[in-house]
């Protein structure tokens, strides 16, 4: 099965943004471990969807206006299999940490937290 990523969408205010280098959901814990009196249980938490995109320094263009990002935008994972991801609700949490190399272009980390998929 072909789980590579043909495409990925940011929407901020209406504008669509799709050029980055990675993107990396983070895992979603939906209950968490508890300890009774006597034994071991779990208990019901709500689920926190982080993204992490790795992003491009812009080279002569503006760059992308994460700190816009207030929670009612959405982020869209186009894979080649036809399936896709839909992030509703995304709001930025950080940008920043650029870092080079000698056979790459700079890049920065983008931190987004989602309210929960669509």
């Amino acid at each position: 099965m072909d789980q590579y990523v043909a495409k990925v969408t940011v929407d901020i205010d209406g504008a669509e943004y799709t050029d980055y280098f990675e993107i990396t959901p983070q895992k979603v814990d939906y209950r968490k471990e508890v300890e009774l009196a006597n034994k071991v249980g779990t208990c019901d938490v709500l689920p926190v969807y982080k993204i992490t995109i790795k992003n491009g320094v812009p080279k002569g263009k503006p760059g992308i206006p994460w700190a816009s990002m207030d929670g009612t935008n959405t982020l869209t994972i186009d894979k080649k299999d036809g399936t896709s991801l839909a992030y509703k609700g995304v709001a930025c949490l950080s940008a920043g940490g650029e870092s080079y190399g000698t056979n790459d272009a700079a890049k920065y980390d983008v931190e987004l937290l989602a309210e929960g998929l669509q």
